[in-house]
C-alpha cells in the first residue's frame, strides 16, 4: 500500500503513468498466493487516488503476459466493485448535502467526469448508471440553475440594476456579468456532461428556459434601443446593456447569432 501510494503523484491524477503501471504489476505479482485478498486494498487505493480508476480495468486486461487470466479477472471484478461503491457513496452524499453552493456544483461536475470516464472505459454497470441519474436529479433541483429569474432572486440586491439586463449601468457591473455568465455556463457545461451519460437531462429543459428568457429580453431590448436618446450617457448605458446581452446570446446560441444581434443593436443606436 505504501509503495503504491508513493508511486502515484500527489494531487489530482487522471490515471497511472507507465512507471505507476509497472509498479502496480510488480506489486500484484509479488503478493503471496495465500494472501491474494490483499489486492482489494490496492484496488481501493487506486479508486481513491485516481480521477479515472476505470482506466486500470483496461490496463489489467492487457497484462496477459504478466498476470494469469484468473488473477486479472478477479482484480477487474474487485476494482469494478470498489468503483461502484465509491461512486454510489459520492452520489448519495451529493443528494443529501447542501445543494445551493458552488462546492456542490464542483463536486457534481467531478462526479459526472468520473462517470463519463467509466462509461468510456466500458466499465459502466446498473449501479453507476443509477448514480448518474441521481447526480442529474440533484442538479435539476438546484434553483440557481433554473433561470435568470431564479438568479435574480438569489442575488436580488446585487443584480437589481442588471436585470433586466438592458437597464445595466455599464462597466461597474462587470463582476455581476461574470457571475451571470458563470451560472449560464454551469447549465451548458453540466448539461453536456449529462447528455453524454445517456440519462434524462433536467438541465436540457433549464437551457431551453434560459434561451426563451434571453430571447424575450433581446426582443424588448431592440424595441428600447430604437427609442434611445442621443445623450452620450444614455447611449453608453444602452450599449453596455446590449453588449452584456450579446454575451449571453453567444453562450447559448453561438458567435454568429451574437454577432447578428450586435450589428442590429448598433444599427438601431446609430439611427
Amino acid at each position: 500500500m505504501v509503495s503504491l501510494s508513493r508511486g502515484i503523484p500527489e494531487g489530482r491524477v487522471d490515471t497511472l503513468d507507465d512507471s505507476g503501471r509497472k509498479l502496480l504489476v510488480k506489486l500484484l505479482r509479488g503478493l503471496p498466493h495465500d494472501r491474494t485478498g490483499h489486492a482489494r486494498y490496492l484496488m481501493a487505493l487506486l479508486t481513491r487516488r485516481l480521477e479515472n480508476p476505470a482506466s486500470v480495468i483496461q490496463m489489467l486486461a492487457k497484462e496477459d503476459r504478466n498476470l494469469p487470466g484468473a488473477t486479472r479477472h478477479n482484480l477487474i471484478r474487485v476494482l469494478r466493485g470498489e468503483i461502484e461503491s465509491s461512486i454510489g457513496a459520492s452520489a448519495a452524499a451529493l443528494m443529501t448535502g447542501e445543494t445551493e453552493t458552488v462546492d456542490c456544483v464542483r463536486r457534481a461536475e467531478r462526479l459526472l467526469d468520473r462517470l463519463g470516464q467509466i462509461r468510456a472505459s466500458g466499465a459502466a454497470t446498473p449501479r453507476t448508471d443509477k448514480a448518474a441519474c441521481d447526480v442529474a436529479d440533484t442538479l435539476g433541483g438546484i434553483e440557481r440553475l433554473i433561470s435568470v429569474e431564479a438568479l435574480q432572486q438569489d442575488r436580488q440586491e446585487q443584480i437589481q440594476q442588471l436585470l433586466p439586463v438592458e437597464l445595466s449601468a455599464g462597466l461597474e457591473h462587470a463582476e455581476t456579468y461574470r457571475e451571470l455568465e458563470s451560472e449560464i455556463d454551469n447549465v451548458i457545461r453540466l448539461g453536456d456532461r449529462i447528455d453524454k451519460l445517456g440519462v434524462d437531462n433536467p438541465l436540457r429543459h433549464r437551457r431551453e428556459r434560459l434561451r426563451r428568457d434571453i430571447d424575450g429580453r433581446r426582443t424588448e431590448m431592440m424595441r428600447r434601443l430604437a427609442d434611445t436618446s442621443a445623450d452620450p450617457a444614455a447611449q453608453a448605458r444602452a450599449r453596455a446593456g446590449l453588449y452584456g446581452l450579446v454575451r449571453m446570446v453567444e453562450m447559448l446560441d453561438g458567435p454568429k447569432a451574437a454577432e447578428n444581434m450586435r450589428r442590429d443593436g448598433d444599427r438601431l443606436l446609430a439611427g
